[in-house]
């Protein structure tokens, strides 16, 4: 995992800013990469005003990727991904995360393949593990009865996060 740094977000835009998923994802994104001692980044695809890279920054990235789609009339999952493994090859993050959103729930999977490693969909918390430094990813299981806590061996690790699982703090 030494070629690997940082904490990677791939954001969603709503309207002319952030979708609160998104924010949700920054702020536990600059929690996990205070706690390996890393930096932030966000991915932004798409039609991206000023102010939405301004906010991605307050929130705590310290990169922010950005991907002109122009010319492509609807987005699809191909076109994000392909997007999205530009930016891991080009980052090298060791924490990957997307919602779980319409978008994550497709992106999510098809990323951590393209990148073969391994995923951790539906999350709704996440950690850093003391001693080895990898990413603990807790999740529903048995129908929501039961919680599972996962620690992938690959890298980078990739995360899709329910939305609503985590706060989305403020801006600074």
């Amino acid at each position: 995992m030494e070629e690997y740094s940082g904490v990677m977000v791939y954001g969603e835009i709503a309207g002319h800013k952030l979708a609160s998923t998104t924010c949700e994802l920054l702020e536990c994104g600059q929690k996990l990469a205070l706690d390996l001692g890393q930096s932030l980044s966000c991915v932004l695809a798409g039609e991206v005003p000023a102010g939405v890279i301004e906010e991605a920054a307050s929130r705590g990235a310290a990169t922010v990727y950005t991907a002109d789609l122009a010319g492509v009339t609807v987005p699809d999952t191909e076109t994000h991904l392909a997007v999205a493994v530009a930016a891991s090859n080009e980052a090298r993050p060791s924490i990957i995360l997307t919602g779980h959103t319409a978008l994550g729930r497709e992106l999510g999977p098809r990323l951590a393949f393209r990148l073969g490693t391994a995923i951790a969909t539906d999350c709704i918390d996440l950690k850093i593990e003391p001693q080895s430094h990898r990413l603990m990813m807790t999740k529903p299981v048995y129908g929501g009865n039961a919680l599972a806590d996962f620690v992938a061996e690959t890298a980078p690790q990739v995360a899709t996060v329910r939305p609503n699982a985590v706060s989305a703090g403020d801006p600074e």
